[in-house]
């Protein structure tokens, strides 16, 4: 089992493909499948887009993971507004 952890990372484009790239291997980890790493990497992505549209380069970006009955749920916030993604574990064994 995958512990729960955070990460922040900078809202900066150099900086936030660190979060995708890192659920992808906490998927991995929590065994999962490399496809679902890279499926939750995507839907990460696109909600980290979602959440600092309009938000300054330099802000952070706080990222909650945790595994739990087969999923791992992200927890987004990132000045003053939030977000939340949960995605299943295909691989997943009970």
């Amino acid at each position: 089992m995958a512990d729960s952890f955070t990460l922040t990372v900078p809202a900066d484009a150099q900086y936030r493909h660190l979060a995708p790239d890192v659920a992808a291997k906490y998927v991995e980890v929590a065994g999962g499948t490399a496809s679902d790493g890279q499926a939750l990497s995507s839907a990460l992505d696109a909600a980290i887009q979602a959440l600092i549209h309009g938000s300054h380069k330099h802000a952070g970006i706080d990222l909650s993971f945790k595994v739990a009955a087969g999923r791992v749920e992200v927890q987004l916030r990132c000045e003053g507004k939030s977000s939340s993604l949960t995605h299943e574990i295909h691989g997943h064994q009970h």
